[in-house]
């Protein structure tokens, strides 16, 4: 018992941790604590338990990773929400995509994790090449949902892609506050497109040019951006 409250309570410590200023290392323990007790407690956890552990994980998401955190807390706290998603969607979790898609239009650093949350979830289920840990029927029936979910997922992404591409080409006479407001921009397109590589395999190009995602992409492939970053933009619109 104590084992499987250990997601709860590691949620809880995490949230303490950042209302007091605690150090990276202690919020990074409190989220392992969580994703270890999910990978191997899940299943004898009551319903209540796996209810409560839901939302509390997408509040994170939503209100509990700042813009300069770390990589490795945004990635921890990524990692919650994909394997409870492995376990429960779209069974048991059919609100999970639209309470993502309210998460990721509250801010840059929510869109970012967001797009991760669907690249590292999608691509264990999508990509022939990754290790999966998921029983071929499970993956099966995430599979089967996708594909009806790929218009919202393609709408999504082109959204962040159009609003990106803004902030990237405009004109600024002040260059290096130009730099400091871009970089969220950056980020958030190469998440995005590094989320439609993912589905590569899955997602029909009928659906890629009915969404606008062909001509987003393309824009990104050709544009030269004024930051060295760009590149990276380039490389990911190309795959």
């Amino acid at each position: 018992c104590a084992r499987r409250e250990a997601a709860r309570d590691g949620l809880v410590m995490y949230a303490s941790a950042c209302r007091e200023g605690k150090p990276d290392s202690v919020r990074l323990f409190a989220l392992s604590a969580c994703e270890r007790a999910v990978r191997r407690h899940w299943a004898s956890m009551a319903t209540s338990e796996k209810e409560e552990l839901k939302g509390t994980a997408l509040e994170v998401l939503e209100s509990g990773v700042r813009p300069n955190d770390a990589r490795f807390i945004q990635t921890k706290a990524v990692a919650i929400v994909v394997e409870i998603a492995k376990r429960e969607w779209p069974q048991l979790w059919e609100g999970l995509f639209p309470r993502l898609e309210e998460i990721a239009v509250r801010g840059m650093i929510q869109a970012s994790l967001v797009m991760h949350v669907l690249h590292d979830f999608c691509e264990d289920c999508t990509n022939s090449e990754f290790n999966s840990a998921l029983p071929p029927r499970r993956r099966t029936e995430i599979l089967t949902e996708l594909r009806r979910s790929l218009d919202q997922v393609a709408r999504l992404c082109f959204k962040f892609l159009e609003s990106c591409f803004g902030l990237i080409i405009a004109p600024s006479t002040d260059e290096a506050q130009w730099q400091q407001s871009v970089g969220p921009a950056l980020s958030l397109a190469e998440s995005t497109l590094g989320c439609l590589e993912s589905l590569n395999d899955l997602c029909p190009v009928q659906t890629l040019i009915d969404n606008n995602i062909v001509a987003a992409i393309s824009e990104f492939a050709q544009t030269q951006p004024r930051l060295g970053a760009g590149h990276r933009l380039q490389v990911a619109a190309w795959k």
